[in-house]
């Protein structure tokens, strides 16, 4: 907050100190209404760069499907989603895929 008192009101760090809460808050609400142009500019020109994605090796992922189930609360599995799981699991069979049986 200092900083944006200091490059906008033109105020030392001592100066930010004296002011009243209200004014400085005053301040604030008047550059929400009113940015400065550096603020404009870049939200005008200057995209934000997209992050890339950390890509997760299998180890990683197994680990945090892990740590996620055990904070998921534990409850009996309805005879409808039951049904469902052992026929997606007999349907890898049959096409051979190997995973968790």
């Amino acid at each position: 907050m200092y900083g944006t008192l200091i490059r906008n009101a033109g105020w030392t760090f001592a100066e930010c100190g004296e002011q009243s809460a209200c004014d400085v808050f005053d301040f604030l609400e008047h550059l929400q209404e009113y940015p400065p142009d550096y603020v404009i500019l870049a939200a005008v020109h200057m995209k934000p760069k997209p992050k890339k994605a950390k890509r997760m090796t299998d180890e990683e992922m197994r680990e945090q499907s892990q740590q996620m189930r055990a904070m998921l609360p534990t409850a009996p599995i309805p005879p409808a989603m039951r049904e469902l799981v052992e026929w997606g699991r007999e349907q890898d069979r049959k096409m051979g895929i190997k995973g968790n049986t």
